[in-house]
């Protein structure tokens, strides 16, 4: 999965190999689709978001991602909602904090 990140963006794969890392926006996308998932389904734009991320992801590592629904606000008539995304490694120690904000425009009905 590494060697077509890589290739797909045009950069060199094997330094992240050769370290045994997975590159840090590899997962990042993931984020996203699990804190949506994590809610009931809506329609909305992504806002903002700030990654932090704290230790390199292992290739082949197990990691757990938890998602934690912050808060929902109001602002120049538009519903947000903040969510918490963290993921830790099996002895729980956190390798990336994710703060992202999005806004809510309806729900889907299934």
């Amino acid at each position: 999965m590494v060697r077509e990140y890589c290739a797909a963006l045009g950069i060199d794969a094997e330094r992240y190999i050769r370290a045994g890392v997975v590159p840090p926006m590899l997962n990042a996308t993931d984020y996203g689709v699990l804190a949506r998932e994590a809610i009931k389904p809506f329609l909305g734009m992504h806002a903002s978001q700030e990654t932090d991320f704290i230790k390199p992801i292992r290739i082949d590592e197990e990691v757990e991602v938890n998602v934690i629904y912050r808060r929902a606000f109001e602002k120049r008539g538009n519903t947000y909602v903040v969510l918490e995304v963290i993921v830790s490694n099996t002895t729980g120690e956190t390798l990336v904090y994710n703060l992202m904000q999005t806004t809510i425009s309806g729900y889907i009905h299934e």
